[in-house]
């Protein structure tokens, strides 16, 4: 999952609506669509349940979203570790 892959997957997780999800990227649905496609292609596992009203992370979704949060967030500075060593 490349950086570009990992963004659009938890904007459609958060969002849970592709036409929304494409506005946040600035980018068309169709875009936003066939990176997701790729990405399941890529897990060789449905990550999305698709519905006319939305979308909606599958129990394979799951663990890949936590993993891609934890991956997204910004690295503790020493400062901050030092305040919360105390």
């Amino acid at each position: 999952m490349d950086l570009k892959q990992l963004n659009y997957f938890l904007c459609l997780a958060r969002e849970g609506n592709m036409t929304r999800a494409a506005r946040q990227l600035n980018i068309v649905q169709p875009a936003l669509s066939m990176q997701i496609a790729k990405l399941e292609k890529t897990f060789g596992k449905k990550l999305f349940d698709r519905a006319a009203h939305g979308v909606s992370l599958t129990a394979a979704g799951e663990p890949p979203r936590l993993k891609a949060r934890s991956q997204r967030r910004p690295p503790r500075s020493r400062q901050n570790i030092r305040k919360s060593s105390f």
